[in-house]
């Protein structure tokens, strides 16, 4: 009966935790000088305090990108893009949060 207890007690807890929700960055690519929206960029999440990669992903057709499921934290985003000089920014995520770039 102890180890049903026991049982019951971590799947309760640990279904808590893959219900909470994440926060989320999201945002367009855009070349402000020409107008125009950058496809395929790679938009990459760093963790600040040591440099190790998050997350990653590309721009899709339109420049839109969207990054979910994060953990709350202080980042560096990077956004890349051929023949451009790469753009970074320091960004701070907190739970449940949607940061619009």
């Amino acid at each position: 009966m102890k180890k049903l207890t026991t049982l019951l007690f971590v799947l309760l807890v640990s279904s808590s935790l893959c219900f909470s929700q994440k926060a989320v960055v999201k945002g367009i690519i855009t070349d402000t000088l020409i107008k125009e929206n950058l496809k395929h960029a790679v938009i990459s999440l760093l963790k600040n305090n040591d440099s190790i990669l998050y997350r990653f992903t590309r721009s899709d057709d339109k420049g839109n990108f969207n990054l979910s499921n994060l953990s709350a934290g202080n980042y560096v985003l990077i956004v890349s893009y051929p023949t451009y000089a790469d753009y970074t920014d320091k960004i701070v995520i907190t739970e449940n949060s949607t940061l619009d770039l």
